[in-house]
């Protein structure tokens, strides 16, 4: 099988806006909580890690007002969505997706010997029916979804979660934190058993190097992903660091209006630039020109880096992560030359 191939990640001084990573530096209760947990004898590198993460599954439960029984922590929600398949899906079974979509469920389903079904998006990224009447024992759905952005409402989850009773609906909410509030599909969860959410620290807390990723669910489907985890799967730095991250309300709260603040600033800057920019609510915005590839090539010779993504329905676009003004001003800046050069 071919292996998934990440975001560059260049060295030296580059303009990184490649791969979501959210521009801001973490809460400072992170550092402190890192710098408690190592001490002056660094006994928590010698130990193991609490295999359960108990405490950072009960700040995630208060969070998310769940039970802390209902979370199971991983290694980055990746690590979460391959035990998702791993526990729901026989040899040869089929997933569905949208498309375009993460392209990392592709490898997942290769790791699992499983079979991705692309329900194809509309011209305008909206919602195909087929996806509701569909038989694949998985659904997976990803809220933004890449490399657009769209938000489908809770109704359409919720109406996906009926009509596909048989199956697992799991919820990517891997960009949630950048839609507005009241988005997230969490509420569902108490009428709808076969639903799934999983969530990441690597964009909304500022945790990418850390790797820390969590699923929100009941019943069955959340036993099995404890059953089949690796024993110490989230380290004790991590821990501690999400947990002091998520219970960091006024920081994020921060954070996150300066991203949607400069989220809009970018899209209209890019608009009059010639490019078309559908509606995002992620951390990054899709901008759609004739010759976007040749912008593409201009901007890495100027080391300034966004996502490409060479297929039919998105080679026209460059996914280009929302970073502080100043990066902004300097992606613009670049911009202009690569387009008068292409």
């Amino acid at each position: 099988m071919p292996g998934y191939v990440p975001g560059e990640q260049p060295r030296g001084e580059v303009l990184k806006l490649n791969t979501n990573e959210n521009p801001y530096p973490p809460s400072p209760r992170v550092i402190e909580a890192i710098h408690a947990m190592m001490g002056s004898s660094g006994e928590c590198a010698r130990r193991y890690p609490d295999p359960l993460a108990t405490s950072l599954r009960e700040a995630l439960a208060a969070f998310d007002g769940v039970a802390p029984e209902e979370v199971v922590a991983g290694n980055g929600s990746d690590e979460i969505l391959r035990l998702l398949m791993t526990v729901a899906l026989e040899s040869g079974a089929p997933v569905a997706t949208l498309w375009p979509t993460y392209s990392y469920y592709d490898f997942l389903a290769a790791q699992c010997d499983a079979v991705i079904v692309r329900h194809e998006l509309d011209d305008a990224w909206q919602w195909p029916e087929s996806l509701d009447r569909g038989s694949e024992p998985m659904v997976f759905i990803t809220n933004p979804n890449p490399p657009v952005g769209t938000l489908y409402p809770l109704g359409t989850i919720a109406g996906l979660c009926r009509a596909r009773s048989d199956a697992i609906v799991v919820c990517d909410e891997a960009y949630i934190a950048f839609a507005p509030e009241g988005s997230t599909a969490i509420p569902l969860l108490r009428n709808h058993a076969n639903l799934v959410v999983t969530r990441t620290f690597s964009k909304s807390h500022q945790l990418a190097g850390l790797r820390v990723g969590y699923a929100v669910g009941t019943g069955e489907v959340i036993e099995s992903l404890r059953k089949v985890k690796d024993s110490y799967n989230v380290n004790a730095l991590s821990q501690a660091a999400a947990a002091a991250a998520i219970q960091d309300t006024a920081h994020f709260a921060e954070t996150r209006a300066k991203i949607v603040g400069e989220r809009e600033r970018l899209g209209r800057e890019l608009r009059s630039r010639g490019f078309t920019v559908p509606e995002s609510q992620a951390n990054f915005v899709f901008a759609q020109h004739f010759d976007a590839p040749a912008i593409f090539r201009a901007l890495v010779e100027r080391r300034v880096f966004v996502r490409w993504f060479d297929s039919p329905r998105t080679r026209l676009g460059l996914r280009i992560t929302v970073g502080r003004p100043d990066q902004t001003d300097a992606l613009l800046e670049a911009l202009d030359a690569s387009m008068k050069r292409a």
